[in-house]
């Protein structure tokens, strides 16, 4: 009874944390709603234990516990897959900037080559440059 208490005071707080975050725009509406569903079928597990159970039997695996462990399983191999899609995407973005300011900014380059020491004229052989 106390762990119940305990697990649906913590997703309490993590909904309301994702609703939070939706507000912000920080996570799309897909986001929120599959977060959010995640969260409401933890906590009907929690208060309803048996009827994972029962969803496992109808499913044709033997445990509820087992169903519940498949579940994080793939729910956790979707999350790895979309953080891997979402850095990929990052790492692109990152060589398309990159690329666009080496040749549209070529004084970023070389630095030195406008002011040298102390900000005094370049001179070309002999020749101060002003």
């Amino acid at each position: 009874m106390a762990f119940q208490f305990i697990a649906l005071a913590l997703i309490v707080l993590i909904l309301g944390r994702i609703s939070l975050q939706y507000r912000r725009t920080a996570i799309s509406g897909k986001e929120f709603l599959f977060w959010s569903l995640f969260w409401v079928l933890a906590a009907a597990a929690i208060l309803v234990p048996n009827a994972l159970q029962h969803l496992a039997v109808i499913l044709g695996i033997g445990r509820g516990t087992d169903l519940a462990f498949y579940g994080s399983f793939v729910l956790i191999a979707y999350v790895l897959f979309r953080i891997v899609v979402r850095l990929d995407k990052i790492e692109r973005d990152i060589t398309k900037v990159v690329r666009h300011l080496a040749l549209h900014e070529p004084e970023i380059q070389n630095p030195k080559s406008k002011i040298q020491n102390d900000g005094a004229p370049q001179s070309r052989g002999g020749i101060p440059s002003f």
